[in-house]
């Protein structure tokens, strides 16, 4: 087996299809030489948060994955890579999902706007169910 020239890794979002048609996001580092002249190289490492696994690393499968963006601020995300990886934080569908660790290693903030639809969706169901029984009824 050959040693082969290293190139500079990058971390990216990526994402796939989920369950019930939502999208599970991750964050990938791709570019990494793991210095074998082969075919059957893994291309990268995806770092995953998900519900019964917590935190994961696996072999970037460009089947399953779709690359959305490279993370703008190398240096910051790396270091909240460590970060995430060494907590405790429970994965939590509405309090800290997948989003919410991909947010907070990209920007510092952990946000999810697929939760953050569904609570304005939710409010705006109950807001109108409300407005819809208070009518008076016709006689």
């Amino acid at each position: 087996m050959a040693l082969v020239p290293c190139k500079p890794s990058a971390l990216w979002v990526v994402r796939r299809p989920g369950i019930f048609g939502v999208t599970h996001v991750a964050i990938a580092e791709l570019g990494i030489d793991f210095g074998y002249d082969s075919e059957s190289q893994p291309q990268g490492l995806v770092l995953e948060f998900a519900s019964g696994t917590g935190r994961s690393v696996s072999d970037f499968d460009p089947t399953r994955w779709t690359v959305v963006r490279r993370i703008a601020d190398q240096g910051n995300a790396r270091k909240r890579v460590l970060i995430f990886m060494a907590g405790t934080t429970l994965y939590s569908l509405p309090g800290f999902n997948c989003e919410h660790a991909v947010s907070y290693i990209e920007f510092g903030k952990p946000e999810s706007p697929q939760v953050q639809s569904a609570v304005f969706a939710f409010a705006a169901i109950i807001g109108f169910a409300a407005l819809m029984g208070s009518r008076p009824k016709a006689a």
